[in-house]
């Protein structure tokens, strides 16, 4: 009855920053799917999906994300 949200979360290429860059990129995407789950109802939330431009698969980074779908992480439900 009530609207969902989608949110894609977008991380752009690095620009040869080397890793410190990297992973300044991958925690701010980490931190910007962590922060929907805090503040969104999770039965609002139709889908997030985070974007990697340029890149492949990032082990640890995808298991980061597996845990907060599966809700292994501090989120929200309903009027909480």
């Amino acid at each position: 009855d009530r609207p969902r949200v989608a949110v894609v979360v977008v991380v752009p290429p690095s620009n040869a920053g080397g890793e410190n860059e990297e992973s300044r990129l991958l925690k701010g995407a980490l931190d910007a799917v962590q922060s929907v789950f805090l503040t969104t109802d999770r039965n609002r939330i139709f889908l997030v999906t985070v974007v990697m431009d340029g890149r492949g698969k990032v082990g640890t980074f995808e298991a980061k994300l597996e845990d907060i779908d599966a809700g292994r992480t501090r989120h929200r439900h309903g009027g909480e």
